[in-house]
């Protein structure tokens, strides 16, 4: 009787654990799958870099970018970022995060604005 007691302890415990495994892989799986709906379109891109004064930029867009900035454009609707390090930008572009207040500080038409909260670019 002991050993018949002990083995199905150990088969409950099993079956918890189990249980608590399949639980967490449907939540990590809705969770990315939700993020996956609703992040923006990314790029990477390799650019040259130019030294302005001693500290190395992206040159992209006719512009200079200085690393780990950003810089927003309404034409084409992209964020971009510099990162001298690895010689590349970042285009971020439609759709728009879903945040709101993402749309405060932004008083031109310049990304994400001109992406509709849809998820569009507007006309």
């Amino acid at each position: 009787v002991d050993n018949i007691s002990r083995f199905c302890t150990r088969r409950r415990k099993n079956l918890k654990l189990k249980m608590i495994k399949l639980a967490t892989l449907v939540v990590l799986t809705v969770v990315y799958t939700a993020l996956s709906l609703v992040s923006s379109t990314s790029i990477m891109v390799p650019v040259k870099t130019v030294d302005v004064n001693g500290t190395k930029k992206c040159a992209f867009f006719n512009t200079t970018i200085s690393h780990e900035a950003e810089r927003s454009y309404t034409q084409p609707c992209v964020r971009i970022s510099c990162n001298a390090s690895t010689a590349e930008v970042t285009l971020l572009g439609c759709p728009a995060p879903p945040n709101t207040w993402i749309y405060l500080d932004n008083s031109q038409n310049e990304y994400p604005k001109c992406c509709s909260k849809k998820g569009n670019l507007t006309n």
